[in-house]
């Protein structure tokens, strides 16, 4: 049953728009992943400065806090609409 509520919020105007966003949200997260795993690839391959690590690190800590980010605000609005429907 919360299954049929969940993907009936997915279906109004503000769950597309919702989902589009959390979408975009998580597309720049693996970008930035993938740029840091990039970075550390050329990093090691030309031995560079320190500085050039934590740029790494910075990328990917970005990367892993937009995807965490992208699905919290899909849930936390999800559940929301849950609770609205139900104690209505």
């Amino acid at each position: 049953m919360k299954k049929e509520i969940a993907s009936d919020y997915f279906e109004t105007e503000e769950g597309k728009f919702i989902k589009h966003q959390s979408k975009k949200i998580r597309i720049e997260g693996i970008l930035c992943f993938a740029l840091g795993l990039i970075y550390l690839l050329f990093d090691v391959y030309k031995k560079e400065a320190w500085q050039m690590y934590l740029l790494t690190i910075g990328l990917f800590a970005f990367g892993t806090y937009f995807i965490y980010k992208s699905y919290s605000i899909k849930n936390f609005k999800k559940k929301i609409y849950d609770y609205k429907k139900n104690n209505k």
